[in-house]
C-alpha cells in the first residue's frame, strides 16, 4: 500500500473588510479564489477542513461523487465553525470539493487493509511505515541526494496521509527519525561512519539506552521490540533514586565497597603474607579505621583511608629493632609535652608515638607514662611484623579496608535494590572488560558513569526521552552495526581472534561454538574472573554480536541481513530439522517481533 506523492489542494484568497458581512449562499459558490494555506496539508485550514468532512461523511451516508445536494450540507453544516474559526477567509466551493476529493483518494487507498487502523479508528503508523518500506528495495536514490533524503519524502508522504485521515498535525521530524531509524538497516555497501544524516544525535541519554537494550537482550536475546521497550523505560525510571545520593562521596563509598567486596576473596592479599604478617595487618587495618570512626564519625570515608594507608606506610619503615626503653625514652621527649632534647632516633619513629597518641587522645589524659608505654609498645610490635610494600601492593590494603568499611557500616543498605543491581552489575561489566585495571582506575570509571547519571533529570520522562527509546528499541539488534565499542579490550580480541581461528576451518560454527571457545580462553587468561561466570557469559553474547554486526560481515550485507543470518544460525543450532520453508517462517515470526517496522517481504532465509 505505498501512498502516492503529495497531493495539491487548492484555496480561497483572503477576504477584504467589505466581504466580511455575511455571504449569501450564491456569493459563497462563486468564491473560487485561493490563499497559499490550502496548498499545504498541514496547515490549520486543511487540517480543519479534512477533520470536518471526516466527520460529516457518515452522516450523508459515505457519500463516493460530489454532487450538489453534497455540496450544499457540507457548506452548510461547515460554514458556521470555519466563519468563527477563520474570519478572514471565505469557504469556496473548489476548495472543499478538492478537500473532499482528496481525502476519498487517501481513504481508497487503505479501505482494504484492515491494519491501516489502530483500536482508536486512527491510523496505524507502524503499518503505513512498514508498508510503504517494501518499495525501498526498488528505490535508487540519485548520486546527488544522501540516502535519508528517501526517509524524508517518506515521512512526508505518511504524514499527508494522516492529515487528510486523521484531520492531525504529524510531528514530520520525529516521523523521518522513525523511518530513517529503520530505512538505514536496509542499505546494502554502507559505511555507517561515511553516512551521517540530521538524524543520527547520539548524546548520554541516547548512550545509555543503547547500553540497556544490549545489556537486556543479552539476558533475553529474543525479547519483542514493545517488551524491550517497556524494560528500557523501567531501567531508566529506576535511576531516578541515584540523584538522591546526598553526595558522590556516598556514591563513592557505596562504589568502593561493592567493588572490594568482588576483589577481596581473588585478592592477592591472602597470599602475599604470611599468616603472622596477616594477622598483623588486618589488626592494624581495623585498629586505625575503628578509631578513626570514634574521633570523626562525618569524615569521608576515602579520607580515612588514605590516612590509615599513609600511617601503615610509616608504620612499616619504622627501624625493627627498637626497645622498650628506647620508645620510653622517645615517648617521654614529646609526652605529656614536646621537650627541646630527645633521643636521636629516626624521625619515623616520633611520628609514630605522635600518631598513636592521636588515637588515645580522647583517654590519654589520666593514664601514667608507662599505661601509655604498654599501649604503645604493643603497637610497635605489631608495627614491627608489617610488611613493606610498593605502590601495586597497597591497592590490597585499600581493598581490604573498603571490603571492612561496608561490611561494618553496612553501606550498600543506603541504597535501594534496584540501584545496587545497577552498580553491581557496572562494576562487573568493568571488571570483565579490564581484567588488570587498577581498583582506583575502575572506582573512578563507575563513578563517572554515573556521575553522568546523576546529573540527568529523569523523574518524568518527557516525549523527547520517549521518543528516544522507541526509535531505539524499534532497531532490536540491528543498531550494533551503528554503534562503536572500544575494539582493544581483552574480551573483543578473544571474539575476533576466535573468529578467525572458527572460519579458517571453512565449515559452519554455532554461536555457542565461538561463545565457548572465547569463554575458555578468557578464564584461561583470567582465572580471578571466574566468579562472574553467569555475567561472563552475557558479556561475550553482548560483545560478540556487536562483532557478528559491525566487524564480520561484508561490506554489500546490510544490517538487516546480518539480523537474518544471526537468527539463521541460532535458528539451525536450536532445531537443526527445520526445512528451509519453516526455516523462514520462523525468522519471518522472529522479525515481525523484534523489528516490526521492517516489512516481512524482506525477510527470507
Amino acid at each position: 500500500m505505498a501512498l502516492p506523492s503529495r497531493y495539491s489542494s487548492t484555496v480561497p484568497l483572503k477576504k477584504s473588510r467589505k466581504e466580511r458581512e455575511p455571504l449569501s449562499f450564491e456569493e459563497t459558490l462563486s468564491s473560487v479564489d485561493e490563499v497559499p494555506d490550502f496548498h499545504d496539508p498541514f496547515s490549520d485550514l486543511s487540517l480543519f477542513l479534512f477533520k470536518h468532512l471526516k466527520n460529516s461523511l457518515p452522516n450523508l451516508g459515505f457519500p463516493k461523487k460530489w454532487t450538489l445536494k453534497l455540496q450544499e450540507n457540507l457548506i452548510k453544516s461547515i460554514t458556521p465553525e470555519f466563519s468563527k474559526k477563520f474570519p478572514f477567509y471565505r469557504l469556496g466551493v473548489s476548495a472543499l470539493k478538492k478537500a473532499f476529493e482528496k481525502l476519498l483518494y487517501f481513504c481508497d487507498i487503505v479501505k482494504d487493509h484492515k491494519e491501516a487502523f489502530s483500536q482508536d479508528g486512527k491510523l496505524n503508523l507502524s503499518f503505513l511505515i512498514r508498508e510503504n518500506l517494501k518499495t525501498f528495495r526498488f528505490f535508487t536514490t540519485p548520486s546527488y541526494l544522501q540516502p535519508y533524503h528517501f526517509a524524508q519524502q517518506l515521512a512526508l508522504k505518511i504524514g499527508e496521509c494522516m492529515a487528510v485521515i486523521d484531520g492531525n498535525r504529524p510531528k514530520i521530524e520525529a516521523l523521518t527519525k522513525t523511518v530513517w531509524a529503520i530505512q538505514r538497516h536496509l542499505l546494502k555497501e554502507l559505511v555507517p561512519k561515511a553516512t551521517s544524516s540530521p538524524y543520527d544525535g547520539y548524546d548520554f541519554i541516547d548512550q545509555l539506552i543503547v547500553k540497556i537494550i544490549l545489556e537486556t537482550t543479552a539476558k533475553e536475546p529474543l525479547i519483542g521490540s514493545s517488551e524491550l521497550e517497556q524494560a528500557v523505560k523501567e531501567n531508566l525510571k529506576s535511576l531516578n533514586e541515584l540523584p538522591a545520593f546526598s553526595s558522590l562521596d556516598q556514591m563513592n563509598s557505596c562504589i568502593s565497597a561493592l567493588l572490594a567486596e568482588k576483589l577481596y576473596p581473588t585478592s592477592r592479599f591472602h597470599s602475599l603474607f604470611s599468616s603472622l604478617q596477616k594477622e598483623a595487618v588486618l589488626n592494624f587495618l581495623n585498629r586505625h579505621l575503628a578509631a578513626s570512626r570514634d574521633a570523626s564519625p562525618s569524615k569521608d570515608h576515602s579520607e580515612i583511608i588514605r590516612r590509615i594507608l599513609a600511617l601503615y606506610s610509616l608504620a612499616a619503615n619504622l627501624p625493627k629493632d627498637l626497645t622498650k626503653c628506647q620508645l620510653k625514652e622517645a615517648l617521654k621527649a614529646i609526652y605529656p609535652f614536646q621537650k627541646e632534647k630527645r633521643p636521636s632516633l629516626n624521625q619515623s619513629v616520633y611520628a609514630f608515638l605522635s600518631a598513636e597518641l592521636l588515637l588515645m587522645r580522647n583517654d590519654e589524659h589520666g593514664r601514667e607514662i608507662d599505661e601509655i608505654l604498654e599501649i604503645v609498645f604493643t603497637a610497635y610490635q605489631e608495627a614491627a611484623l608489617l610488611p613493606a610494600l610498593s605502590e601495586k601492593e597497597r591497592e590490597f590494603l585499600e581493598i581490604a579496608l573498603w571490603k571492612q568499611i561496608g561490611a561494618s557500616e553496612r553501606v550498600m543498605d543506603r541504597i535501594s535494590y534496584s540501584i545496587g543491581q545497577r552498580i553491581e552489575e557496572e562494576i562487573v561489566n568493568l571488571l570483565l572488560d579490564n581484567p588488570l585495571l587498577s581498583f582506583s582506575s575502575l572506582v573512578y570509571r563507575s563513578l563517572a558513569s554515573f556521575k553522568k547519571i546523576k546529573a540527568l533529570s529523569l523523574e518524568e520522562m518527557g516525549p523527547e526521552i520517549e521518543q528516544k527509546i522507541r526509535i531505539w528499541t524499534l532497531q532490536s539488534d540491528m543498531l550494533c552495526r551503528w554503534i562503536h565499542l572500544d575494539q582493544e579490550t581483552p574480551l573483543l580480541r578473544l571474539i575476533h581472534q576466535s573468529w578467525e581461528e572458527l572460519s579458517q576451518k571453512k565449515s559452519p560454527f554455532s554461536h555457542e561454538a565461538l561463545i565457548l571457545q572465547v569463554f575458555r580462553n578468557y578464564l584461561k587468561n583470567y582465572p580471578d574472573m571466574e566468579l562472574y561466570i553467569p555475567h561472563l557469559k552475557r558479556r561475550i553474547l553482548l560483545l560478540y554480536k556487536f562483532c557478528f554486526y559491525s566487524s564480520f560481515g561484508s561490506k554489500e550485507e546490510s544490517s538487516l541481513d546480518r539480523f537474518i543470518k544471526w537468527h539463521e544460525i541460532f535458528l539451525k543450532e536450536c532445531e537443526p530439522h527445520l526445512s528451509q520453508k519453516e526455516l523462514g517462517a520462523k525468522l519471518r515470526e522472529i522479525a515481525a517481533k523484534r523489528v516490526p517496522l521492517v516489512p516481512s517481504s524482506l525477510i527470507a532465509s
